[in-house]
C-alpha cells in the first residue's frame, strides 16, 4: 500500500503548491516560469526519447496545456485586450483537449462518452463565462462553469482514461485531477480551468525531467476498467446535463 500511495504523495507535493503558488504569483514570475522551463525541460526529454515516444493526442495535449499556461500568465496583455477574444481562446484551448478524447471515445466504441464531451463542450456556454477579476483578493482568469460541469468534466476524462489502451493512464489522470481538486475548495469552481491548465502543464515538465515518477510510477496495470468507464461516463452524463441547462443561453446571448 505505501509503495503505491508515495508516487502520488510525492507528486502532489510538488503539483499542489506549485499551482496554487501559480495563481498567486506576480505576472512575471509565472510568464518567466512558463517560458524558462519548458527550454530546458523538453531538450532534456528528446535527448533521451524520440518525438516517436509521444502520441499525437499527448503532443496536442501537451502543447496546447503548456501555451495555455503561459497565454493565461501574461495577465497585462489580456487584460488590456477584447474579453471576447480572451473568452475564445479560452475556450479553444478547451476545445482541443476535449476533441481528441471523443474521438478516442469513438475509436473505443464508447459513444456515450463521446455524447458526455460534447454536452461537456455545450455545457461551457461561450465566451460570455471567462471573465477576470479577484477572487481571494487575486486577481486571473475565471470561468464561471458551474460545479456540475466541474464533476462532468472530471468523469469524462476519468472514463477516456479508463478504456485508453491498457488503461495505464487511468492512475495519472487520478493524480492530475487530485491535485487540482485539492485546490477547488479554496479557489472556487470560477478556478477550476485554471488550476486544470496550470496542473496538467505541470505534469508534462514533469514528465519532460523525471518520467518514472510522473508515469511509470502512476501506472494502473490490468485496464481496460469497462465498468469504471461506464460509472464514470453515468456521472458525467447527469452532471453534463445539468451544466448545459445552466450555460446554454450564454451561447446566444446579446453582446
Amino acid at each position: 500500500m505505501l509503495s503505491t500511495l508515495l508516487p502520488y504523495a510525492l507528486l502532489w507535493l510538488g503539483l499542489v503548491p506549485l499551482a496554487h503558488f501559480m495563481i498567486r504569483a506576480p505576472w512575471q514570475v509565472s510568464t518567466a516560469f512558463w517560458v524558462v522551463v519548458p527550454l530546458v525541460t523538453v531538450p532534456i526529454w528528446f535527448m533521451h526519447q524520440p518525438l516517436s515516444a509521444w502520441s499525437p493526442v499527448d503532443l496536442i495535449k501537451g502543447t496546447v496545456f503548456i501555451l495555455s499556461a503561459l497565454g493565461i500568465s501574461i495577465r497585462p496583455i489580456w487584460q488590456r485586450s477584447s474579453l471576447r477574444l480572451f473568452g475564445w481562446l479560452a475556450i479553444l484551448s478547451l476545445v482541443l483537449n476535449v476533441v481528441p478524447g471523443i474521438a478516442i471515445d469513438l475509436s473505443y466504441g464508447t459513444p456515450l462518452n463521446a455524447l458526455v464531451g460534447v454536452l461537456v463542450l455545450v455545457g461551457i456556454g461561450g465566451w460570455r463565462s471567462v471573465s477576470y477579476g479577484p477572487v481571494r483578493e487575486v486577481e486571473h482568469m475565471n470561468m464561471d462553469l458551474g460545479w456540475a460541469w466541474v464533476v462532468a468534466y472530471t468523469a469524462w476524462v476519468m472514463s477516456v482514461s479508463a478504456m485508453m489502451a491498457d488503461g495505464r493512464v487511468l492512475g495519472r489522470q487520478i493524480s492530475g485531477l487530485l491535485a487540482a481538486l485539492v485546490l477547488l475548495p479554496w479557489w472556487g469552481q470560477e478556478r477550476w480551468i485554471t488550476l486544470r491548465i496550470y496542473g496538467v502543464g505541470l505534469f508534462f515538465l514533469g514528465v519532460f525531467t523525471l518520467r518514472p515518477l510522473f508515469e511509470t510510477w502512476l501506472d494502473t496495470p490490468g485496464g481496460p476498467f469497462p465498468r469504471v468507464a461506464l460509472g464514470c461516463s453515468i456521472v458525467g452524463l447527469g452532471g453534463a446535463v445539468l451544466a448545459v441547462r445552466r450555460n446554454w443561453r450564454r451561447w446566444f446571448s446579446a453582446g
